[in-house]
């Protein structure tokens, strides 16, 4: 809400359930049931009635942007998702999305990074968004362009991406990631969480994030965080006790990251957690027994490879 000058007073805007939204097409309610990554960043090109962005940020935990040309369209909009509770704050508890609406003077050069959204769709028939356009804006990692019909074009994987799967680089320790798609160019693509609250000093040398297909891994004092990496996009999080390691010069790594089979390695002491990369569950533990904690950890060929230290003789102090 907004202040008052001189008076103290904050005023709230009343949250009204309003209409509810037309429905929409089967195809596109199929699509929104069946999306491979429930939480990122949707673009919505022409608002349309609004449906097909009330129905992402109510049945899907997404940040719904949606662009048009018309300012008076956007402004009742505006008032209507804030009506709603839906107008810039995720409610992650209650599994919902947020929108946000920006004005735009043509549909042809969208001011977007390329590669940021997971989800691009029109909300009307009328508007006009370039193939080329539309192909530029969605990630290249499981990304859909999806027209009215529910028909989706998924992203293009560029072939020569590298990735980062373990401490340094691969399980043979090259510190080479492979990446083929060097061109001298760089800039900031998102900024925000995690942060630096539950993250090893870099001093104590601790493992590094790791990245491939998509998703980015980033470990923390007993804590390790799943990241959309073309929109920085905190897909889970979750403490993991014993998970913490320093001294990487001294010891090795202990978290792997497999994107062709969606699976996450990570020791912590005697146990090695596998999970989803997708949403972060635990599938299976393996355990080192009561004698031992989970040393050296790889992956190779599809293999898992593991060393064994005596329990305790991991440092994890700081």
């Amino acid at each position: 809400g907004a202040s008052a000058p001189g008076t103290g007073q904050i005023h709230e805007e009343q949250v009204r359930r309003g209409e509810p939204f037309p429905p929409v097409l089967p195809a596109v309610d199929r699509l929104i049931r069946e999306l491979p990554r429930r939480r990122g960043y949707a673009l919505v090109v022409g608002l349309g009635d609004g449906s097909l962005l009330g129905a992402l940020a109510q049945r899907t935990e997404l940040h719904v942007v949606g662009v048009d040309t018309d300012r008076q369209r956007i402004a009742r909009m505006r008032r209507d998702f804030a009506s709603r509770g839906l107008y810039g704050a995720l409610d992650r508890p209650s599994g919902r999305g947020s929108i946000a609406l920006q004005e735009v003077e043509t549909f042809e050069a969208l001011p977007f990074v390329d590669h940021l959204f997971n989800l691009v769709l029109r909300g009307d028939a009328e508007t006009p968004l370039p193939k080329s356009e539309a192909r530029r804006l969605v990630s290249r990692w499981e990304g859909l362009v999806v027209n009215l019909d529910g028909e989706a074009e998924r992203g293009v994987t560029p072939r020569a991406a590298g990735q980062w799967t373990h401490a340094y680089g691969d399980p043979g320790n090259s510190a080479s990631s492979g990446e083929g798609l060097i061109d001298g160019e760089v800039g900031l693509r998102w900024f925000g969480r995690p942060g630096p609250e539950r993250i090893v000093d870099r001093h104590m040398r601790a493992p590094p994030p790791l990245a491939g297909g998509g998703y980015l891994l980033v470990p923390g004092r007993d804590y390790l965080y799943g990241l959309d990496a073309c929109n920085g996009t905190v897909l889970w999080e979750r403490e993991i006790p014993g998970f913490m390691r320093v001294s990487m010069l001294r010891d090795c790594g202990n978290l792997v990251l497999d994107a062709a089979s969606k699976r996450v390695f990570a020791s912590a002491g005697s146990k090695c957690l596998i999970l989803d990369l997708v949403n972060g569950r635990t599938v299976r533990e393996l355990d080192a027994g009561v004698e031992h904690d989970w040393g050296y950890l790889a992956l190779a060929l599809g293999v898992l490879v593991g060393s064994a230290v005596p329990a305790g003789g991991v440092r994890r102090e700081v």
